[in-house]
């Protein structure tokens, strides 16, 4: 199923579950899977808290299931996520 890993320092983000929920949400639209409660209940995004001593530079790793990448690269992914 469609998931997404966010690891950040703790404390980045306010509302952690709205994020959650949204990423979830992005990640459907990006598989273009339809809005049926099978992806709906089984659509994951994980927000991972580090302490601040654990990151030392921004990494971001957007991995698609195998398949997908004809629709859309991770790269694409990844500045879809970024707004760029």
């Amino acid at each position: 199923m469609p998931m997404i890993d966010v690891y950040a320092t703790e404390g980045t983000f306010k509302n952690r579950k709205a994020l959650a929920k949204d990423l979830a949400a992005a990640v459907m639209r990006w598989e273009r899977v339809p809005e049926i409660p099978l992806f709906k209940d089984n659509t994951a995004a994980f927000i991972h808290d580090l302490p601040r001593d654990a990151v030392s530079n921004v990494h971001r790793r957007v991995a698609l299931a195998p398949g997908k990448s004809k629709r859309m690269s991770s790269a694409q992914a990844a500045r879809r996520a970024l707004g760029r």
